[in-house]
């Protein structure tokens, strides 16, 4: 039987494994309807293929050969009465083998996907560089499985630094967004961490009596460079014509941290928080005016939320401080934490804000839904590729047509699975709807009578 009159086909460079369904629901490529014929024993096998006549390769690849050639020239094979091809194509490419055919190189189609990878594969996590702690812990990934990005660093800290996602190679995750684990090894996924930025309140500090703070307010990102104010463009006027001549620095809660900045001199904000920056002048006795009155500022977990807040502490009118990046160990199921709110005041992870408060305070912690993804599983055969998606509490309405029904049987609906094949308990008949109340992604399995 000849192969030489039919139809184009491409070769496939792929891993040495026998034809079968992958993990994933989706079926090994068998070549086109004309490369296979019935043997004697009525089985549809493949002219050319994954047997005898496969080139392969030493690091475990093989060229599968068909039964047609689209490029000239083609490297030929005859098996029996049949001749098999492996197509090549120009262009640079990991191909290792080439043919020179009129003063041009040609080169075996590269593409090494696996089609049907098997093994399972473990996905770590790393707090990432300067960071220090414990990440979240590793898990074993089929390839293909859905999964989200964890909603926090778990117990990964970065002074002067907030948690602002994570990365698996160069590859940037965003928050609360469905993945498929589409790798074939084992992978790392690192914390990335965005510098915070922080203000400095002036304190003028030269008379009794006088402005406590000044109108100017310094600002930076935490292992930048910022110029604190000179004399001249600062809002405090020395009543007594003193000469500013440097700052002492102190956190926002008042202490000192035994550094002095020259005015008009750039420096590196190397305080992970806001400061104060008290002036020094020239001549007479230093005076720390009387402080502004003090409150107490709590925290809440929120509405839904459980577990343990930041601790409460003291705070004084009209200076500045930075809200937590974290919230304790508060914890809301299907929910990932995003700020915190006083009164109807939104103030987002550490960032900065004025107490201008004359009473205590609670400040509430706010959350924002994650949004999740689902998987179709028809279980009949039918390989699906489409994907629902949705935030925790929305409502989907699964297709009921996207299962193609073998003969003699009707689909019915939907078991809700977890996303590692654990019963949910919830079903959804078709044409109806399912509200997302899984904090996590989940599958949706086709039932069929």
């Amino acid at each position: 039987m000849s192969c030489r009159n039919v139809y184009i086909v491409i070769p496939v460079l792929m891993p040495l494994s026998a034809y079968s369904a992958c993990p994933d629901g989706t079926t090994a490529y068998l070549g086109p309807e004309s490369n296979r014929y019935r043997n004697a024993n009525g089985d549809c096998v493949e002219l050319c293929g994954a047997g005898i006549t496969s080139l392969n390769t030493s690091n475990g690849y093989r060229f599968d050969l068909f039964a047609t050639k689209n490029t000239t020239p083609a490297i030929n094979v005859k098996h029996g009465d049949t001749v098999c091809y492996a197509d090549l194509i120009l262009g640079v490419s990991d191909g290792t083998l080439n043919v020179n055919y009129n003063d041009t190189t040609y080169h075996a189609n590269p593409n090494s996907g696996q089609l049907c990878p098997a093994a399972s594969y473990t996905l770590s996590y790393s707090c990432g560089d300067g960071a220090t702690g414990t990440p979240p812990e590793s898990r074993e990934m089929m390839w293909g499985d859905l999964y989200n990005r964890p909603d926090g660093a778990a117990g990964c800290i970065n002074p002067g630094y907030t948690f602002s996602g994570w990365k698996i190679d160069s590859t940037s995750l965003t928050t609360g967004t469905a993945y498929s684990y589409k790798y074939t090894s084992d992978k790392t996924m690192t914390a990335t961490w965005s510098p915070n930025a922080y203000g400095g309140a002036y304190l003028c500090n030269y008379c009794p009596g006088s402005t406590y703070v000044s109108s100017d307010y310094a600002t930076g990102t935490y292992n930048s460079n910022f110029t604190p104010k000179s004399s001249s463009s600062l809002s405090c006027v020395n009543p007594y014509g003193q000469t500013l001549e440097y700052y002492v620095v102190s956190d926002m809660f008042g202490d000192d941290t035994g550094e002095q900045l020259a005015p008009g001199k750039s420096t590196k904000w190397a305080w992970p928080g806001n400061i104060r920056l008290r002036a020094v002048w020239s001549g007479g006795a230093q005076v720390s005016p009387e402080p502004p009155a003090q409150y107490t500022l709590s925290y809440s977990c929120g509405d839904g939320a459980t577990g343990t807040p930041p601790e409460s502490h003291t705070v004084r009118y009209k200076l500045y401080y930075t809200g937590p990046y974290r919230a304790g160990t508060c914890y809301k199921p299907g929910y990932y934490f995003s700020g915190w709110k006083i009164d109807s005041t939104s103030i987002s992870k550490g960032g900065s804000y004025s107490y201008t408060y004359t009473t205590d305070k609670t400040m509430v912690a706010t959350w924002t839904a994650n949004a999740y993804g689902g998987a179709y599983i028809c279980d009949n055969g039918t390989t699906v590729s489409s994907y629902v998606n949705a935030t925790f509490g929305g409502t989907i309405t699964p297709s009921p047509t996207v299962c193609t029904a073998a003969a003699g049987t009707t689909f019915v609906g939907y078991k809700i699975t977890d996303a590692f094949g654990n019963d949910t308990g919830t079903t959804v008949a078709s044409g109806g709807t399912y509200t997302w109340t899984e904090p996590g992604n989940i599958r949706l399995v086709a039932q069929w009578e």
